[in-house]
């Protein structure tokens, strides 16, 4: 039976179980939301409902029913009660559930800090989410200028939080991160799996970096199957703030599978990833329905997005998500994946692009367009696409 179907039939059997003596369970918890619950990316949200008593089953479904239609980015309008503590009515549906998943018990206290910083990101954003609803004029920094502030090391501080920022200046530029190294397919896949979850943009990046860094350095698929569960909890438990239990059963299940489905003649360690183009026959279509069949709909999207740089055939067919469309379309730039990739050809002499790396134009080409999307989706996760505007009308 699938994951979500057990747990469904053990909250339904939790409920009927119930005693009406129970003051908490004194009313059956209504059934979970059969609409998908969805995260930034559009993945399924998955709590733990099995875990949960049924008040809280029963306020978090409300939360659920109003995150789902904005992906937990609406400020609630009343306050909601979560084992029994009344939440701050200024939290929104995705600060109830960081506060309740987060921690092992629920922290009104932490949800209330939660929704200051929240409203903070928020002001910080407003003129440019005023400007995708079309309200404000259209940013003055150019698409040339946009895309060149991008490509240039200061944008990262504008699409990673700044405790990611800290740790590379305090280990130094050999240590390895999301937005910042080059990774190889499985990384990219183990990452894109990390972002599929749900979980904040900071939790997600500080569990890549732990994994992806020493003393763990999960660089490939037979590396996770050898450092086995034990030393795979003990890095999850380093990076707190994911779901320790099931992030920890992700990075594993995911290393089986590669080793036992792709892990194939030149690439017994599951790094490449190469059968994966050989058994489609290096048709992108049929790439993405392979990996899409195993993985859902989040991580797959997130994947062949970045892997744009490695894989010549999927730049050529050019991709571009949905998530990714809404950020680059705030930023100005065309939200339709030819579209960009023609207009960077036109552009590109423009461009400075010394630290892009490749031997030639063209493999420099492929990076740097990723390199667009990846920033463009990271500055939207972290609240400064305005701040991308501004800087880029300096240039």
């Amino acid at each position: 039976m699938p994951l979500r179907e057990s747990l469904e039939v053990k909250v339904k059997n939790e409920d009927e179980a119930t005693t009406s003596t129970d003051p908490v369970t004194k009313e059956k918890a209504p059934a979970r939301p059969q609409t998908p619950d969805l995260d930034e990316y559009g993945q399924d949200l998955d709590p733990p409902w099995d875990e949960l008593d049924a008040a809280t089953r029963k306020s978090l479904t409300k939360c659920l029913e109003l995150a789902k239609m904005s992906r937990g980015r609406i400020r609630l309008t009343e306050a909601y009660e979560i084992n029994g503590v009344k939440t701050p009515a200024t939290a929104t549906a995705e600060d109830l559930l960081m506060a309740q998943f987060g921690s092992d018990d629920f922290n009104p206290a932490a949800a209330s800090e939660l929704a200051t910083k929240r409203k903070r990101a928020t002001d910080t954003a407003a003129s440019t989410n005023e400007a995708r609803r079309g309200r404000l004029p259209k940013p003055k920094s150019s698409a040339v200028q946009v895309i060149q502030f991008l490509l240039s090391p200061a944008a990262l501080d504008h699409c990673r939080p700044e405790e990611e920022t800290k740790d590379v200046q305090a280990h130094g530029d050999e240590f390895r991160t999301y937005y910042s190294s080059k990774l190889n397919p499985f990384e990219e896949l183990m990452c894109a799996v990390m972002f599929g979850r749900w979980g904040s943009h900071v939790y997600k990046l500080r569990t890549i970096r732990t994994i992806l860094n020493k003393p763990y350095e999960f660089t490939s698929a037979r590396a996770v199957r050898d450092a086995g569960i034990e030393k795979c909890q003990q890095a999850v438990s380093d990076a707190p703030g994911m779901q320790e239990g099931k992030t920890v059963k992700l990075i594993g299940v995911l290393a089986d599978m590669v080793l036992d489905k792709f892990a194939k003649g030149d690439d017994p360690d599951g790094i490449t990833l190469e059968a994966v183009r050989e058994g489609a026959g290096y048709d992108t279509e049929k790439e993405r329905n392979l990996i899409g069949c195993r993985l859902g709909k989040g991580a797959p999207s997130i994947f062949f997005r970045r892997i744009q740089w490695l894989w010549k055939e999927n730049y050529e067919d050019a991709f571009m998500d949905e998530r990714t469309k809404e950020a680059v379309q705030c930023l100005g730039l065309p939200d339709d994946c030819w579209e960009l990739q023609t207009f960077m050809d036109r552009v590109w002499s423009e461009l400075d692009t010394k630290g892009i790396d490749g031997e030639d134009e063209d493999m420099r080409k492929r990076p740097a367009y990723v390199i667009v999307l990846d920033r463009a989706v990271g500055a939207d996760l972290e609240h400064k696409l305005d701040a991308i505007l501004k800087s880029a009308s300096k240039i």
